[in-house]
C-alpha cells in the first residue's frame, strides 16, 4: 500500500508536491487507482534524468485537479516513438488542469496521439484547460492518425474541451492531423482566448486555402479571440 501521508495536504484537501521525488510519487499515486485527487504545484519542477510514466490509464484516467500554481515542469524528456499517448497525462476523466506551463525544456515524441498535455480524455465529461501553456516540441512519427497536439490529442470520447487563456510557443510536427490546442476536438469544446507563436506541420487546409492550425474538428465560431500568430502556419 502506498503511503498517503508522504504528501502534505493543504486546507482545501490539494496534495503540495514541492520537488521532483514528490511530483513522481503523485504520479504514482494515480496511477495505483489514486486517480480521483487534487494536487497543487508549491516550486517549479525539474525532472532532469528522471523517467517519467504518464499519468492515468483508460480503466483509471485522472478526474481531479492539477493546479501549477503558474509553476514550470522543467526537463520533461519523453521519447517513446513506438507508443501513443504519449504526455504528461496519458488518460484523463472529468478533470481541471490550470496554471502550468511544460517549459522549452521539454520534450514529447511518440507514435500517434502525442502532447505535452493530454493523450487522451476517457469519457463522458468535461476537460477544462485554463492559464496553461507549452514551450516544448511535440513529435509524432507515424504517418497516420495522428492527431498530435500541444495540449489534447483526439477526442475520441465526445468530451466536452474547454480550452481557456492558454498558448503555446512549442513546435508540434511529424505524424499527420495534428492541431495545436487538439488534434481532433470531435467539434465539442471551445478555444476562448489562446494563442499561438509555435510552428506546426502536417494539420488540415481549407478550401479557401488557410489552416486548421489551432484544431482539427472545431467550428470556428468555437474559436473565441483565439489566434495563429505564425505566419507559416496560414
Amino acid at each position: 500500500a502506498m503511503d498517503l501521508n508522504y504528501l502534505k495536504k493543504d486546507t482545501d484537501g490539494f496534495y503540495m508536491g514541492e520537488n521532483a521525488s514528490e511530483l513522481v510519487f503523485v504520479g504514482a499515486l494515480i496511477n495505483a487507482g489514486y486517480n480521483e485527487i487534487d494536487v497543487k504545484l508549491m516550486s517549479d519542477i525539474d525532472l532532469d534524468g528522471i523517467t517519467w510514466t504518464p499519468m492515468g490509464s483508460s480503466s483509471l484516467p485522472f478526474r481531479g485537479t492539477f493546479d501549477g500554481q503558474f509553476h514550470r515542469i522543467k526537463n520533461l524528456v519523453l521519447s517513446r516513438p513506438t507508443k501513443t499517448r504519449t504526455a504528461f497525462f496519458a488518460y484523463v476523466g472529468e478533470s481541471t488542469i490550470k496554471n502550468l506551463i511544460m517549459d522549452k525544456s521539454c520534450y514529447f515524441e511518440g507514435s500517434t496521439k502525442t502532447a505535452a498535455f493530454v493523450g487522451a480524455c476517457q469519457g463522458p465529461g468535461t476537460l477544462t484547460i485554463e492559464r496553461c501553456g507549452n514551450e516544448a516540441e511535440v513529435v509524432g512519427n507515424t504517418a497516420s492518425n495522428g492527431n498530435n497536439a500541444a495540449f489534447v490529442t483526439c477526442n475520441a470520447d465526445n468530451f466536452f474541451l474547454d480550452i481557456r487563456y492558454c498558448w503555446n510557443t512549442g513546435t508540434i510536427r511529424g505524424g499527420n492531423e495534428n492541431g495545436i490546442f487538439s488534434g481532433w476536438f470531435n467539434n465539442t469544446g471551445q478555444l476562448v482566448g489562446c494563442w499561438n507563436t509555435g510552428t506546426i506541420t502536417e494539420y488540415e487546409i481549407n478550401q479557401d486555402g488557410t489552416g486548421k492550425s489551432l484544431g482539427r474538428g472545431l467550428d470556428a465560431y468555437k474559436m473565441v479571440r483565439s489566434y495563429d500568430l505564425n505566419e507559416e502556419n496560414m
